[in-house]
Formats: C-alpha cells, structure tokens, sequence
C-alpha cells in the first residue's frame, strides 16, 4: 500500500514544507526534511493526521519515541559534522493540516507496540 499525503492544508505550506531552489535555470522545490521525515512518522507515532486538537499528542509520541529510540532529525553542525536536531511543539505545530493514509491508534495501544518494539530490539542487541 502507497504511502499517500497532503500538505495543501498546512497554514505557509509553500515556505514551512517546501525548499525551494533553481536547477538549470527552472524553479524547483522538494519536501523539507522536517516535512519528509513528518510524513513518515506518521506511521510511528500511530496518527495520521496533524490537527489542532491533537499536535501535543503528536508531539508527545514523537518526543517518546525519539527518547527510546534516538533522535530522528539531525541538522549539519557548525563545525562540519552533524547533531540531532529534536523535534520540538512548535514544529508539529507548523504542520497542523497535514495528512497521511495511517491509521490512528488510541494512546494505550499505540504505548503498548512501541514498548513492545523497543523490548523486543534490546532482547536481541543483548544476544549478540
């Protein structure tokens, strides 16, 4: 099953999702990297939509995960190399409107299969 979004509803969708750029004379743009890893943490964080009654939640779930899990942004560092660049409110936020064909999990379940997933992971890291 494709994975099928939609940022036409994010308020500045142009300058919050968008990089834009010339190539070879023609205007270009491509997903940010915020917006791009946004679309596929949907799937993580178990809510397929951002909106304004659920961003903090959406948040929340991210900032878990990342804690058990590592961050899963990073920005290139001043002196060259990179560093993780955490999600924080306000960027869910920006992306209120977005939309992605993932299922939304109630809380409880949603905690239970990534706890699980992060139990299962370091049972087999300790194997080896």
């Amino acid at each position: 099953m494709s994975l099928n979004w939609n940022v036409s509803n994010i308020a500045n969708n142009e300058e919050v999702c968008f990089f834009h750029y010339t190539e070879e004379g023609e205007p270009q743009r491509r997903l940010t990297q915020s917006t791009e890893n946004l679309i596929f943490l949907t799937m993580v964080v178990g809510l397929g939509r951002i909106t304004e009654s659920n961003y903090k939640e959406f948040y929340k779930r991210i900032a878990l995960f990342e804690r058990l899990r590592g961050c899963v942004r990073v920005k290139q560092s001043d002196k060259g190399g990179f560093v993780d660049d955490p999600y924080t409110l306000e960027d869910i936020r920006q992306h209120i409107g977005l939309t992605v064909n993932v299922s939304d999990e109630k809380p409880d379940a949603w905690r239970k299969r990534i706890l699980k997933s992060w139990e299962h992971d370091l049972v087999i890291e300790r194997r080896h």
